[in-house]
């Protein structure tokens, strides 16, 4: 399941990646769509939890947290 946690850290690495690109409030309104709402890449991602192994649900968990307080 090591392909779950590369897939996080690519999504965090994308997510600074476009923080730097917000310019102006449409590119704000833009990133936050695309990244924190509730159709979110992020969002999405965190359904995959029901396909983890209970041991693997801890870890799994705390990458999420660290990529959403970014």
């Amino acid at each position: 399941m090591s392909e779950i946690f590369s897939k996080i850290d690519e999504l965090k690495a994308k997510i600074i990646s476009k923080m730097d690109e917000v310019k102006d409030e449409s590119s704000l309104k833009e990133f936050q769509e695309k990244y924190l709402s509730k159709k979110s890449e992020l969002t999405l991602m965190m359904s995959e939890i029901r396909n983890l192994a209970n041991e693997e649900k801890a870890k799994f968990g705390q990458k999420m947290n660290e990529t959403r307080k970014i």
